[in-house]
């Protein structure tokens, strides 16, 4: 587990991906903006690597890195971050999906 203060992280990751089906002789690129903030529960799964802000440290911001072992939020979506219980059992909404 690493605890960090910070805020130099960026919620967005970009992504770019081939499209298929562009003219011969020609490379076509889109670029993707994905939010991996932690705000919808479709994208974390147990096993996720994330950073969660523990109940204690709402207001200094201080994130925990680790392990989701049970995801707690019941709904699809929590403007807050959906709420997580990591591996070393502690409990806090995650900020951050760690690719």
């Amino acid at each position: 587990m690493i605890a960090w203060a910070g805020y130099g992280f960026s919620p967005e990751r970009t992504y770019a991906r081939e499209l298929s089906g562009s003219p011969a002789g020609q490379d076509t690129v889109k670029v993707e903006t994905r939010h991996m903030d932690g705000t919808r529960r479709e994208q974390i799964h147990p096993g996720s690597r994330v950073y969660i802000v523990l109940k204690k440290n709402q207001r200094s911001g201080t994130l925990t890195e680790g392990v989701v072992k049970d995801i707690l939020t019941k709904s699809p979506v929590h403007p807050h971050g959906i709420k997580v219980r990591l591996e070393g059992g502690e409990v806090g909404r995650v900020k951050e999906i760690i690719q």
